[in-house]
C-alpha cells in the first residue's frame, strides 16, 4: 500500500540472515505481493476479490466504484470487517447497514455520502461563524474597545483578541 512497488525480499530465505540454519529443515515460502494501487483484482477467489476491491477503491479514493461495482452490491459482513482493518470506516456505520450477515453497499454508500455532506455543511457553518467573530472583533479593536469587552461580546477568548490586536 505504499507509493511505489515492492522491490525487496519476496521469500522466507531472503528474510533470514543467519548462516547456521539448515535450509533442508525449513521450507522456503514465497510471499505473494499485490499492489493495491494498481494491480487488477480478477485473479483470485470471489471472497478475496471483494476484500481487495473494497481496500483498493478506498485507497485510490474511487468512492464511486464502491457504489457501482456489481460485485460489491452485497458484501458479506466478515469481508467488510476484514477490509475495514485497512480502510478504517465507522463501526456503527457498518453495523447499521448489515442485515443477515450481508451489507448493502448501495444503501450504505448513499447514506455515507449524505452524512459526509451534512458534516461538511456543519463544519463550514461553524468556520463561517468563527471567521465572522474575528472580523467583528477586528472592527471593535479599530474602534478602540477594550479586549475584555470584545471577548465577552464576540465569544472569542481574551488571548485570541490580544493576538488579533497585535497583528
Amino acid at each position: 500500500m505504499g507509493e511505489s512497488k515492492w522491490e525487496h525480499r519476496k521469500t522466507l530465505y531472503e528474510c533470514i540472515h543467519r548462516s547456521d540454519w539448515n535450509k533442508d529443515e525449513i521450507p522456503d515460502y514465497e510471499m505473494k505481493m499485490f499492489d493495491i494501487n494498481s494491480d487488477p483484482i480478477d485473479f483470485m477467489c470471489l471472497y478475496l476479490q471483494k476484500f481487495f476491491r473494497i481496500i483498493q477503491y478506498v485507497y485510490q479514493k474511487k468512492w464511486e466504484n464502491l457504489y457501482t461495482d456489481s460485485l460489491l452490491e452485497n458484501v458479506e459482513e466478515d469481508i467488510f470487517y476484514h477490509a475495514n482493518v485497512f480502510v478504517n470506516l465507522n463501526q456503527e456505520f457498518i453495523q447499521k447497514h448489515t442485515k443477515e450477515g450481508v451489507i448493502s453497499m448501495c444503501k450504505a454508500l448513499e447514506e455515507y455520502a449524505q452524512e459526509c455532506i451534512t458534516k461538511g455543511e456543519q463544519r463550514g457553518y461553524s468556520k463561517g461563524l468563527t471567521n465572522k467573530a474575528y472580523e467583528i472583533a477586528q472592527n471593535m479593536l479599530s474602534e478602540g474597545l477594550q479586549h475584555d469587552l470584545i471577548s465577552r461580546l464576540t465569544g472569542l477568548s481574551e488571548e485570541a483578541v490580544l493576538k488579533l490586536s497585535q497583528q
